[in-house]
Protein backbone atom coordinates (compact mmCIF):
# COMPACT_ATOMS: atom_id res chain seq x y z
CA UNK A 1 0.00 0.00 0.00
CA UNK A 2 2.83 2.45 1.41
CA UNK A 3 4.48 1.85 -2.49
CA UNK A 4 1.26 2.51 -4.16
CA UNK A 5 0.75 5.63 -2.25
CA UNK A 6 4.57 6.51 -3.32
CA UNK A 7 4.01 5.71 -6.81
CA UNK A 8 0.83 8.15 -6.69
CA UNK A 9 2.20 10.96 -5.52
CA UNK A 10 4.93 10.71 -7.92
CA UNK A 11 2.71 10.13 -11.02
CA UNK A 12 0.92 13.25 -10.42
CA UNK A 13 4.36 15.25 -9.51
CA UNK A 14 5.55 14.47 -13.30
CA UNK A 15 1.87 14.51 -14.71
CA UNK A 16 2.24 18.03 -13.78
CA UNK A 17 5.37 18.87 -14.17
CA UNK A 18 5.64 17.56 -18.18
CA UNK A 19 1.94 18.70 -18.58
CA UNK A 20 3.99 22.95 -19.41
CA UNK A 21 5.87 20.62 -21.86
CA UNK A 22 3.99 19.00 -23.68
CA UNK A 23 1.74 21.87 -24.03
CA UNK A 24 4.71 24.06 -25.27
CA UNK A 25 4.41 24.94 -29.15
CA UNK A 26 7.91 25.80 -29.25
CA UNK A 27 9.46 22.09 -28.77
CA UNK A 28 9.98 19.47 -30.58
CA UNK A 29 6.77 17.69 -31.88
CA UNK A 30 8.64 14.64 -31.61
CA UNK A 31 9.72 14.68 -28.11
CA UNK A 32 6.32 16.20 -27.11
CA UNK A 33 4.86 13.26 -28.98
CA UNK A 34 7.31 10.78 -26.99
CA UNK A 35 6.93 12.52 -23.95
CA UNK A 36 2.86 12.35 -23.68
CA UNK A 37 3.15 8.52 -24.23
CA UNK A 38 4.56 8.33 -21.15
CA UNK A 39 3.57 11.29 -19.27
CA UNK A 40 0.52 12.75 -21.06
CA UNK A 41 -2.54 11.81 -17.98
CA UNK A 42 -1.95 10.87 -14.91
CA UNK A 43 -3.08 6.89 -15.66
CA UNK A 44 0.26 7.07 -18.53
CA UNK A 45 2.22 8.37 -15.59
CA UNK A 46 0.88 5.76 -13.09
CA UNK A 47 1.68 3.18 -15.41
CA UNK A 48 5.43 4.42 -16.09
CA UNK A 49 5.83 4.46 -12.26
CA UNK A 50 4.88 1.14 -12.10
CA UNK A 51 6.83 0.19 -14.53
CA UNK A 52 10.41 1.80 -13.61
CA UNK A 53 9.52 0.16 -10.06
CA UNK A 54 9.41 -3.33 -11.29
CA UNK A 55 11.57 -3.20 -13.97
CA UNK A 56 14.56 -0.48 -13.62
CA UNK A 57 15.78 -1.50 -17.07
CA UNK A 58 13.18 0.57 -18.60
CA UNK A 59 14.33 3.54 -16.82
CA UNK A 60 16.78 3.35 -19.94
CA UNK A 61 14.83 4.86 -22.83
CA UNK A 62 12.57 6.90 -20.38
CA UNK A 63 15.09 8.54 -18.37
CA UNK A 64 17.29 9.58 -21.22
CA UNK A 65 14.43 10.81 -22.87
CA UNK A 66 13.51 13.16 -19.84
CA UNK A 67 17.59 14.15 -18.95
CA UNK A 68 18.56 14.27 -22.59
CA UNK A 69 16.04 15.47 -24.22
CA UNK A 70 14.19 17.93 -22.24
CA UNK A 71 16.16 18.99 -19.19
CA UNK A 72 19.06 17.72 -17.03
CA UNK A 73 17.11 18.67 -14.33
CA UNK A 74 15.01 15.28 -14.32
CA UNK A 75 18.12 13.53 -12.43
CA UNK A 76 17.36 14.97 -9.20
CA UNK A 77 13.73 12.62 -9.85
CA UNK A 78 15.77 9.38 -11.40
CA UNK A 79 18.40 9.02 -8.97
CA UNK A 80 16.64 9.38 -5.74
CA UNK A 81 13.65 6.94 -7.27
CA UNK A 82 15.88 5.35 -8.33
CA UNK A 83 17.65 4.17 -4.99
CA UNK A 84 14.81 4.61 -2.40
CA UNK A 85 12.23 3.27 -3.89
CA UNK A 86 13.48 0.66 -7.14
CA UNK A 87 16.11 -0.65 -4.55
CA UNK A 88 15.60 -0.25 -1.28
CA UNK A 89 11.65 -0.45 -1.21
CA UNK A 90 11.31 -3.53 -3.24
CA UNK A 91 14.03 -5.21 -1.44
CA UNK A 92 12.59 -4.35 1.47
CA UNK A 93 9.24 -6.01 0.23
CA UNK A 94 10.83 -8.92 -1.48
CA UNK A 95 12.15 -9.90 1.97
CA UNK A 96 9.06 -9.77 3.36
CA UNK A 97 7.62 -12.44 0.79
CA UNK A 98 10.70 -14.28 1.28
CA UNK A 99 10.29 -14.21 5.41
CA UNK A 100 6.91 -15.44 5.28
CA UNK A 101 7.92 -17.99 2.20
CA UNK A 102 10.25 -19.86 4.78
CA UNK A 103 7.81 -19.48 7.43
CA UNK A 104 5.08 -21.45 5.30
CA UNK A 105 7.92 -23.97 4.81
CA UNK A 106 8.93 -24.43 8.15
CA UNK A 107 4.77 -24.98 8.70
CA UNK A 108 4.82 -27.46 6.00
CA UNK A 109 7.63 -29.53 7.70
CA UNK A 110 5.77 -29.79 10.62
CA UNK A 111 2.59 -30.46 8.91
CA UNK A 112 5.08 -33.43 7.38
CA UNK A 113 5.91 -34.24 10.76
CA UNK A 114 2.90 -34.99 12.04
CA UNK A 115 1.71 -36.68 8.74
CA UNK A 116 4.18 -39.31 9.56
CA UNK A 117 3.60 -39.84 13.02
CA UNK A 118 0.04 -40.10 12.38
CA UNK A 119 0.55 -42.63 9.65
CA UNK A 120 3.25 -44.60 12.42
CA UNK A 121 0.02 -44.66 14.86
CA UNK A 122 -1.83 -46.10 11.92
CA UNK A 123 0.47 -48.70 11.06
CA UNK A 124 1.14 -49.79 15.03
CA UNK A 125 -2.85 -49.74 15.28
CA UNK A 126 -2.82 -52.17 11.64
CA UNK A 127 -0.19 -54.25 12.77
CA UNK A 128 -1.61 -54.95 16.44
CA UNK A 129 -4.66 -55.91 14.60
CA UNK A 130 -2.80 -58.70 12.52
CA UNK A 131 -0.86 -60.08 15.53
CA UNK A 132 -4.28 -60.26 17.59
CA UNK A 133 -5.55 -62.29 14.83
CA UNK A 134 -2.98 -64.43 14.81
CA UNK A 135 -2.54 -65.49 17.90
CA UNK A 136 -5.62 -67.86 18.29
CA UNK A 137 -5.20 -68.93 21.95
CA UNK A 138 -5.44 -65.35 23.12
CA UNK A 139 -1.58 -66.08 25.01
CA UNK A 140 -0.32 -62.80 24.15
CA UNK A 141 2.17 -64.23 21.77
CA UNK A 142 2.43 -66.80 18.66
CA UNK A 143 3.87 -69.56 18.47
CA UNK A 144 5.66 -70.99 14.98
CA UNK A 145 2.21 -72.61 13.74
CA UNK A 146 0.45 -69.50 14.16
CA UNK A 147 2.69 -67.26 13.02
CA UNK A 148 3.02 -69.51 9.51
CA UNK A 149 -0.94 -69.25 9.39
CA UNK A 150 -1.06 -65.84 9.75
CA UNK A 151 1.88 -64.92 7.35
CA UNK A 152 0.31 -67.44 4.61
CA UNK A 153 -3.48 -64.97 4.85
CA UNK A 154 -3.78 -62.77 1.65
CA UNK A 155 -4.46 -59.99 3.24
CA UNK A 156 -1.69 -60.26 6.32
CA UNK A 157 1.03 -60.38 3.66
CA UNK A 158 -0.19 -57.55 1.12
CA UNK A 159 -0.27 -55.68 4.39
CA UNK A 160 3.29 -56.41 5.10
CA UNK A 161 4.51 -55.84 1.42
CA UNK A 162 2.85 -52.09 1.92
CA UNK A 163 5.25 -51.59 5.14
CA UNK A 164 8.22 -52.87 2.66
CA UNK A 165 8.12 -56.31 4.61
CA UNK A 166 10.07 -59.52 2.87
CA UNK A 167 8.73 -62.46 3.80
CA UNK A 168 9.69 -64.93 1.17
CA UNK A 169 10.89 -66.57 3.70
CA UNK A 170 9.02 -67.60 6.90
CA UNK A 171 11.57 -69.69 8.62
CA UNK A 172 13.89 -66.22 8.41
CA UNK A 173 11.18 -63.86 9.53
CA UNK A 174 9.88 -66.42 12.57
CA UNK A 175 13.77 -66.48 13.63
CA UNK A 176 14.43 -62.63 13.41
CA UNK A 177 11.32 -62.11 15.55
CA UNK A 178 12.17 -64.71 18.19
CA UNK A 179 14.57 -63.84 20.61
CA UNK A 180 14.81 -67.70 21.37
CA UNK A 181 11.88 -69.00 23.30
CA UNK A 182 10.06 -69.76 20.45
CA UNK A 183 7.22 -67.42 21.21
CA UNK A 184 6.55 -64.04 19.58
CA UNK A 185 5.40 -61.45 21.75
CA UNK A 186 3.67 -58.39 20.35
CA UNK A 187 6.57 -56.03 21.32
CA UNK A 188 9.14 -58.32 19.20
CA UNK A 189 6.98 -58.90 16.52
CA UNK A 190 6.75 -54.59 16.09
CA UNK A 191 10.53 -54.66 16.50
CA UNK A 192 11.39 -56.82 14.28
CA UNK A 193 8.69 -55.35 11.29
CA UNK A 194 9.99 -51.37 11.96
CA UNK A 195 13.68 -53.17 11.77
CA UNK A 196 13.29 -55.57 8.48
CA UNK A 197 11.20 -52.81 6.79
CA UNK A 198 12.66 -52.01 3.57
CA UNK A 199 12.63 -54.84 1.44
CA UNK A 200 15.04 -57.97 0.80
CA UNK A 201 18.21 -56.01 1.62
CA UNK A 202 16.96 -54.72 5.26
CA UNK A 203 16.12 -58.59 6.10
CA UNK A 204 19.84 -59.63 5.60
CA UNK A 205 21.23 -56.67 7.22
CA UNK A 206 18.70 -57.71 10.21
CA UNK A 207 20.01 -61.50 9.48
CA UNK A 208 23.29 -60.81 9.66
CA UNK A 209 23.25 -59.00 13.23
CA UNK A 210 21.01 -61.95 14.45
CA UNK A 211 23.55 -64.43 13.19
CA UNK A 212 26.50 -62.39 14.63
CA UNK A 213 25.17 -62.13 17.94
CA UNK A 214 24.03 -65.88 17.66
CA UNK A 215 28.10 -66.32 16.90
CA UNK A 216 29.27 -63.81 19.67
CA UNK A 217 26.88 -65.87 22.49
CA UNK A 218 28.16 -69.09 20.95
CA UNK A 219 31.84 -68.45 21.70
CA UNK A 220 31.18 -66.86 24.70
CA UNK A 221 29.12 -69.75 25.73
CA UNK A 222 32.29 -72.39 24.27
CA UNK A 223 34.80 -69.79 26.45
CA UNK A 224 33.46 -70.31 29.69
CA UNK A 225 32.82 -74.04 29.53
CA UNK A 226 36.71 -74.26 28.27
CA UNK A 227 37.73 -72.51 31.45
CA UNK A 228 35.91 -74.81 34.01
CA UNK A 229 38.28 -77.71 32.56
CA UNK A 230 41.33 -78.10 34.52
CA UNK A 231 43.59 -79.01 31.94
CA UNK A 232 43.12 -75.64 29.87
CA UNK A 233 43.39 -73.37 32.53
CA UNK A 234 46.82 -74.95 33.25
CA UNK A 235 47.44 -74.83 29.67
CA UNK A 236 46.86 -71.59 29.48
CA UNK A 237 48.70 -70.85 32.64
CA UNK A 238 52.02 -72.60 31.43
CA UNK A 239 52.67 -70.20 28.50
CA UNK A 240 52.12 -66.84 31.03
CA UNK A 241 54.50 -68.63 33.78
CA UNK A 242 56.96 -69.34 30.76
CA UNK A 243 56.86 -65.51 29.95
CA UNK A 244 57.82 -64.13 33.33
CA UNK A 245 60.29 -66.76 33.38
Amino acid sequence: VFLAVVQAICAIMMTQILHIFIDDPGQEPDVQVEAHKYFGRWTYTMLTMHQLTLAPGAWGNIGRLLIFRISPMFILFFVPFGWMVTFAMVQVVSAIFLKQTLAAAAGDGEVAIMERMTKKEKDMAKLRQIFSEGDKDGSGSVDWNEFEAMIQNPRVRAWLGILELDITDMAMVFNLLDDGDGQIEFDEFITGVMKCRGGARGIEVVTLLSEYRNIVSQLGEIKSKLNRLPWCASHVASPQKQLGE
